[in-house]
């Protein structure tokens, strides 16, 4: 009897007010007065637009960050948050000591595009933020592994335990002349020996900071990069003829938190 009941009065209801409709009294349409055309006595307005996508799919040119041509050899990452360029840190051949020495990593070579020459410049990062939502961002890196000396069968045949590798004189740079700049400590010192390698804050970017293209460079000049990324080794520690390897990670957060 419920379900009966509501359905009756819905019905009334739709009945009164199909009743209220017909009985609507019409009133006549009120003239409107014509629209007069413009004259030159009427400024006239003119509409712009323009629209924003994120870029997802097109990774962003590495350049050099002293005069903007761009170089060839970018990580290829995609994405509107973006590492576009890891320098290869390279050292020359040495002689084999008993004493402790401190070896710097050589200049990093590159080449501009369309151009066959290699430029050597300070080892940098490029990094880039085209989100939009100024949020801020953090540069992290770490050693993977203490530099090692590896058989042609993959076997590690001895590694060079307590040696130091460290970065100094880092400097920042916009591509745009931007003056709201994350921050950088000005030194880094890894523990390639630790069992569980630690990640450290290369770059920071608090909020409102670090928008566009921006690089993080070991000196200041190609001449202050020449020492800028070293590597102690002690003096006591075996070593074998060839070459020893590490591995850094390099981490790029959305957050500066």
């Amino acid at each position: 009897m419920k379900k009966n009941t509501q359905t009756r009065l819905f019905a009334l209801g739709l009945t009164t007010f199909a009743g209220l409709m017909l009985g609507a009294t019409t009133f006549a349409e009120e003239p409107t007065e014509p629209i007069k055309p413009p004259t030159i006595a009427d400024p006239q307005k003119q509409d712009a637009e323009i629209s924003f996508t994120q870029n997802t799919d097109q990774p962003n040119k590495p350049t050099d960050p002293n005069n903007g041509n761009e170089i060839e050899d970018g990580t290829g990452m995609v994405g509107p948050l973006t590492i576009d360029y890891i320098s290869k840190i390279k050292f020359d051949s040495q002689k084999i000591s008993g004493n402790t020495e401190k070896y710097y990593a050589k200049l990093d070579s590159v080449r501009y595009v369309g151009k066959p020459e290699l430029v050597e410049k300070a080892n940098f990062i490029q990094v880039t933020d085209n989100r939009g939502s100024n949020a801020g961002w953090k540069l992290q890196v770490r050693q993977d592994k203490q530099f090692e000396n590896v058989s042609e069968d993959g076997k590690v045949v001895t590694k060079l335990t307590g040696a130091v590798l460290g970065f100094s004189n880092t400097t920042l740079k916009s591509a745009s002349l931007s003056t709201k700049a994350p921050s950088a400590p000005s030194a880094i010192t890894f523990d390639g020996d630790a069992a569980t390698p630690a990640n450290h804050d290369a770059v920071t970017a608090a909020e409102s900071t670090g928008m566009g293209t921006w690089f993080y460079s070991l000196g200041s000049s190609e001449e202050e990069g020449k020492r800028s990324i070293s590597l102690s080794v002690p003096g006591d520690l075996a070593k074998v003829a060839g070459a020893y390897k590490t591995r850094l990670t390099w981490t790029l957060v959305d957050s500066p938190a």
